[in-house]
């Protein structure tokens, strides 16, 4: 309901404990929805076992996934392309690559609490390490920081003239939110993905559609604005991470993964940019800032490192 993957986990431990002392016949209708809850969390775990940053999510939820999965009767994730219609996202599972997409809508309208304006917004691990990130979370009633990390710049999401995805105001509230339309496609080896949303609250109308395309290890991005003079995205790497600039393009890598960024519309600045694994904790990151007008055509691929 939350679509916040943290959550998740923690519901899924108490749904397990529920599951162990109940009797017939709601055991066995709790046991149903524990595999799928299970299936579900196996499916988006990165390879380094934990989950995906998205919305109130952070690293130190108890018991781990890894742990939690190890107890719980589920179906294993398979490779290919899953698409989690439910809860928005499309996952892409390989020996190489784990890529999870939120394609919205930020959360239910009766309880958006964690949700944050990230419409579009994705997480990449590559060769087993996590690489592109989430900013996570701070913390949360009193947090200098909260307003920033629920924010659309806070997420590697397109921003039109600096107006956020949604109207987010103290430490859980939302109210103005976008209709969130979408629509996916997928084949054997690869995916097509068109995600629009709109704002007809303020003047001038704002149209926003990002298109996604994956091939082979290649994520090709394409975000529009009508009714917008610039559009920004900011591409949070991990704090680990290393960039390089190169004749063709930007060279983004960790230990044993790497990416090359191709801006084929727009100018790329490099920058840093305040994360948080684990709530309270903050580091730096290095982050890219691409920059266009109405349109920016971007691509990440996959690469060996040298």
């Amino acid at each position: 309901v939350e679509r916040c993957p943290g959550y998740h986990a923690i519901a899924l431990a108490d749904l397990a404990e529920a599951h162990a002392v109940a009797d017939e016949p709601l055991r066995s209708e709790l046991g149903l929805a524990l595999e799928r809850a299970a299936h579900w969390l196996a499916v988006v775990l990165h390879p380094d076992e934990t989950v995906p940053r998205f919305g109130d999510t952070t690293l130190e939820s108890q018991p781990t996934p890894r742990r939690l999965l190890q107890a719980l009767p589920h179906t294993p994730a398979s490779t290919g392309h899953h698409w989690l219609a439910d809860s928005g996202l499309l996952v892409t599972r390989s020996d190489r690559d784990h890529l999870v997409v939120d394609l919205g809508p930020l959360g239910a309208d009766h309880q958006p609490g964690h949700a944050h304006a990230d419409i579009g917004a994705f997480e990449w691990s590559v060769a087993g390490e996590r690489l592109i990130v989430d900013t996570g979370v701070p913390g949360y009633d009193g947090d200098p920081n909260r307003d920033f990390a629920r924010s659309a710049a806070a997420h590697n999401v397109a921003v039109a003239d600096g107006r956020d995805h949604a109207e987010l105001w103290a430490t859980f509230r939302v109210g103005w939110r976008p209709l969130v339309t979408r629509h996916v496609e997928l084949a054997e080896h690869g995916w097509h993905a068109d995600l629009q949303w709109r704002d007809d609250f303020l003047s001038p109308t704002l149209h926003m559609r990002r298109e996604l395309r994956w091939h082979d290890g290649v994520l090709a991005i394409d975000d529009t604005a009508e009714g917008a003079v610039s559009l920004v995205v900011r591409l949070v790497l991990h704090p680990l991470a290393n960039v390089s600039r190169q004749t063709d393009g930007w060279l983004l890598r960790r230990h044993h993964g790497a990416l090359r960024l191709e801006v084929a519309q727009g100018e790329v600045t490099l920058l840093r940019a305040p994360v948080w694994q684990r709530m309270g904790e903050q580091e730096w990151a290095p982050c890219l800032e691409l920059r266009g007008r109405q349109q920016l055509r971007w691509r990440l691929s996959r690469v060996d490192p040298d």
